[in-house]
């Protein structure tokens, strides 16, 4: 049942749950006063749904090619086993240096705003990474934000970060290269490696912050400042557990 007032023992005992009724949104609030002996103090929390997704890490991606998106880089299968749909990936912010790619067996679009699970189960999905720096030989932090939609669940907003360096045709990326523009486009089969994604795997906080910026983290360098990230009593869910008292695991 609904509350309007509830003790301090009630949230130690783990009595007091948060349920969100509204699927269209992935962000929301409630404002509390505590009285106290000592006198009252109010405040307000904030819930934010991450996605249930896991995604690589660490990720060196050069420069003037074109790498392929998917399941080894992003992959949002247990939510689609959890929700028994086809998840769907909206970009919100592309990214700064590069464009989200569409697939086809002889041609490829630009990805207008969206791929889902099985696109990246197809293998048709990518992304062309611009060589808009190349005289710079360090790397710069890059990235995509979206929300990821499944039936059942409200969305989740996360981001995908990487970082751009130079190409350079002796070494060997954590990527599955497709094209290398220096190259006049030529495709590329043995030259790279797929990355790893491990099943502990998941968007970190930083990562999934609602606060991402690329323009500000390429203005901040390249390590990543704890000052992007929603802290404080911001309360975060994540759309997995969400499932728990909608009876859909």
């Amino acid at each position: 049942s609904v509350v309007t007032e509830f003790l301090q023992k009630h949230i130690d005992n783990g009595e007091l749950k948060y349920h969100m009724k509204d699927f269209s949104f992935y962000r929301d609030s409630f404002h509390f006063c505590a009285v106290t002996r000592e006198g009252n103090l109010s405040g307000t929390v904030n819930v934010t749904v991450r996605p249930l997704v896991r995604a690589a890490k660490d990720l060196h991606w050069p420069r003037s090619t074109t790498i392929l998106i998917d399941t080894h880089v992003l992959d949002a299968s247990e939510l689609a086993k959890k929700t028994r749909s086809i998840p769907s990936f909206h970009i919100i912010q592309q990214p700064r240096a590069g464009k989200l790619i569409k697939l086809h067996k002889q041609s490829e679009s630009q990805l207008r705003n969206n791929f889902t699970q099985a696109d990246l189960e197809d293998g048709s999905v990518a992304l062309e990474v611009f060589d808009h720096d190349e005289v710079n030989p360090y790397p710069n932090i890059d990235g995509f934000q979206f929300l990821l939609r499944a039936d059942g669940v409200p969305p989740g907003i996360g981001a995908f970060e990487f970082r751009t360096v130079p190409y350079l045709p002796t070494h060997r990326y954590n990527a599955t290269l497709l094209k290398v523009s220096s190259l006049n486009g030529t495709t590329l089969a043995t030259s790279s490696s797929s990355p790893t994604v491990r099943g502990e795997d998941t968007m970190d906080d930083y990562s999934s912050s609602v606060t991402w910026d690329p323009n500000e983290i390429a203005r901040r360098g390249n390590i990543a400042t704890s000052d992007s990230v929603v802290t404080g009593s911001a309360a975060t869910a994540s759309n997995d557990r969400v499932l728990t008292p909608a009876g859909n695991n």
